[in-house]
C-alpha cells in the first residue's frame, strides 16, 4: 500500500508528459504569437513566385509556365537580380487582375480531367 503523498507510476508519467508537452508548446506558441504579430503586407505588395501562382489557379507549374505567364496580355514579371538563373515574380495584384479581366475569355487554361474509364464487359 502507499502512503498518502506518494504518487503512483501512472501519475508520475502523466505529470511527466503534461511537463514536456507544455515545455514543447510554449516556444511554439511564442513564434506563432510573433508570427501572427509581424505586419501584414499588402496584397500589391506581394510577390508571387511561379509555383504561387500555379497553385492558386489550381494548375500545374508547367501549365503555367507553358500557357499563362507566355501569354501577351500577362503581367511583366520582377527579375530581382540580373542573373539569368534569378526566378522571376509578379505582384499578386496584378496576377489577381488579370485572371478577373480574362475568366470569361477563355484564356485561362482549366484543369484537365482524367482519361475516361472504359467500362469493360467482364461476362
Amino acid at each position: 500500500m502507499m502512503n498518502n503523498g506518494e504518487k503512483t507510476v501512472q501519475e508520475n508519467n502523466i505529470e511527466s508528459m503534461e511537463s514536456f508537452s507544455l515545455q514543447n508548446l510554449l516556444p511554439r506558441l511564442d513564434q506563432l504569437i510573433n508570427t501572427l504579430s509581424a505586419p501584414k503586407i499588402a496584397a500589391d505588395a506581394q510577390l508571387w513566385t511561379l509555383k504561387d501562382i500555379a497553385a492558386w489557379m489550381n494548375l500545374s507549374v508547367a501549365t503555367v509556365y507553358n500557357s499563362v505567364i507566355t501569354r501577351a496580355d500577362f503581367p511583366v514579371p520582377l527579375q530581382p537580380c540580373d542573373s539569368i538563373s534569378a526566378q522571376k515574380r509578379w505582384f499578386t495584384k496584378e496576377i489577381m487582375e488579370w485572371a478577373k479581366k480574362n475568366r470569361n475569355k477563355n484564356t485561362i487554361p482549366q484543369s484537365r480531367r482524367g482519361r475516361p474509364r472504359v467500362q469493360h464487359d467482364l461476362s
